[in-house]
């Protein structure tokens, strides 16, 4: 087994997936790489401050089939080329299958992601297109490349965070994203944007619909940090909707339960799933059972 730094690993990746990204630019396929590095370029001011186990482009749903043919040409494959499931994973989560290549044995993956909403987070739609359509060049590792603006990464990475915090599935997975380091990410995303995102969040957030989903990840990492000048834009946020999401867990009301631990028990808690295991109905875990034989 290689031992390899973080930095050498996400290096690897990119040398990898930049000759795709550079074939989607001269086909004018429009993309942006989401999270990953450009957010710790933005966050910390240097790549491989935050650790990612993949790549995240955004695309258009009408454009899949193009960006699926360019990863197969340079060696990807999708992870389950069931078709059923193929589908069924972009109707419930607007996300491809992810597509993965084994080089110097290491994994490299790539998700497709089809809207800035995951699993049943509901908001106004977007035009994946209009949204991307303001990228900037970003330089990675030395490759140059597309990402989106800061305050519509800062979005992104709180409706991220408020669905792998919520979904039943991920909290199931046994590796709980309910950490330190995603709300830091959002701290130090805003400290060193802090104008530009205190003074756009709100209104890109009500465009959106998604208020009480960005409030309750400001809340939580006011909780953490504690800044005074960070809790004037909690407050601009709070609404009665939003409240009323901070002790539960769950991303359609359907399925909506309120935790009965508080926030620090199962903040970097790996056993988060034996928590809320019991309070599952049979129609929850059909469901895990659908996502399980999809992703795996």
């Amino acid at each position: 087994m290689i031992r390899r730094t973080m930095k050498e690993v996400s290096k690897i990746r990119y040398r990898e997936v930049i000759p795709v990204l550079n074939s989607l630019s001269k086909k004018n396929i429009p993309y942006a790489i989401i999270k990953g590095e450009p957010l710790s370029i933005d966050a910390y001011g240097e790549e491989g401050m935050r650790r990612s186990g993949d790549i995240d482009l955004l695309i258009s749903l009408k454009n899949t089939a193009v960006v699926r043919d360019e990863l197969l040409s340079y060696g990807f494959e999708s992870k389950n080329n069931n078709r059923e499931h193929q589908v069924a994973a972009i109707t419930t989560t607007n996300q491809s299958i992810p597509f993965r290549k084994t080089v110097d044995e290491m994994r490299i993956e790539v998700d497709l992601n089809h809207d800035i909403f995951l699993g049943e987070l509901t908001g106004k739609r977007v035009n994946v297109d209009d949204f991307i359509s303001d990228v900037k060049d970003v330089k990675i590792y030395g490759y140059s490349a597309k990402t989106i603006p800061c305050i519509k990464s800062f979005l992104l990475l709180t409706l991220h965070h408020y669905y792998e915090f919520n979904s039943i599935y991920i909290i199931s997975l046994g590796k709980n994203k309910m950490s330190f380091n995603m709300l830091r990410d959002v701290f130090f995303l805003w400290k060193n944007n802090k104008d530009i995102i205190s003074n756009n969040l709100y209104d890109i957030s009500c465009k959106h619909n998604v208020v009480p989903y960005v409030y309750y990840i400001l809340y939580y990492t006011n909780k953490i940090f504690n800044d005074n000048e960070f809790a004037l834009l909690v407050e601009k946020f709070e609404t009665e909707e939003g409240v009323g999401l901070l002790h539960c867990y769950g991303l359609s009301e359907a399925e909506r339960k309120t935790w009965k631990v508080d926030f620090f028990t199962r903040l970097n808690n790996e056993y988060a799933f034996d928590l809320i295991k019991y309070d599952l109905t049979v129609a929850d875990k059909e469901k895990l059972e659908r996502a399980r034989a999809i992703f795996g």
